[in-house]
């Protein structure tokens, strides 16, 4: 992968057949997520595309979509699939996200979610040629910088009236400074980050 500007693939229609296979079958459990959950189908044209190559190639983006199919389709209709994110954009919209958190159960299912949605968006960027090397390696640095800050400002605000354990919240999203160094090889970043099961 390249840095300093974004990739250009193009998808061929003969994709090799264990690729193809995954593809078809990711999508199809997809569709019938967003199905059964009464969401409309995904027209764009660019997705559909993309999607060739990211459910292919990312098991994470393919269990995450059939999970919680809203959450590629808030990314679409947001358009935050395809708008490169500025340096504090994770701050404020964590900081709005948390603003009501009044117990240890609703700081972790918010977490979990925002989680799930931002490195759906990332690994689809990268996969799909939309974003370099830089802007994934910042991106998922600065997504994990963000969790650490308002999780603790949170906990720490509420300390004295609760007995939360801020290391086992963290521990339990999976939040840490450590995959996100960016002496970290690309493909120990991808396997850690975005094939983890959650």
């Amino acid at each position: 992968m390249t840095t300093g500007h974004t990739r250009q693939i193009t998808l061929a229609d003969d994709l090799p057949q264990p690729l193809t296979h995954d593809y078809q079958n990711r999508w199809q459990a997809f569709q019938r997520a967003t199905e059964a959950a009464g969401i409309p189908p995904v027209t764009n044209p660019e997705i559909l595309e993309s999607s060739k190559y990211v459910f292919a190639f990312s098991d994470f983006v393919a269990v995450s979509c059939r999970r919680d199919p809203a959450v590629l389709i808030d990314l679409i209709d947001s358009g935050d699939l395809r708008r490169r994110r500025q340096s504090n954009d994770y701050d404020y919209k964590l900081k709005a996200l948390l603003a009501d958190v009044s117990d240890q159960e609703g700081l972790m299912l918010r977490l979990r979610r925002c989680r799930r949605r931002e490195l759906v968006r990332i690994a689809w960027r990268d996969l799909a040629g939309w974003a370099d090397l830089a802007e994934t390696m910042t991106d998922l640095s600065a997504f994990a910088d963000a969790c650490l800050h308002r999780c603790l400002e949170i906990l720490h605000q509420l300390a004295k009236i609760s007995h939360w354990n801020c290391f086992s919240i963290l521990q339990s999203l999976h939040i840490s400074s450590e995959p996100f160094l960016i002496r970290s090889s690309h493909i120990r970043l991808h396997t850690k980050c975005f094939c983890d099961d959650f």
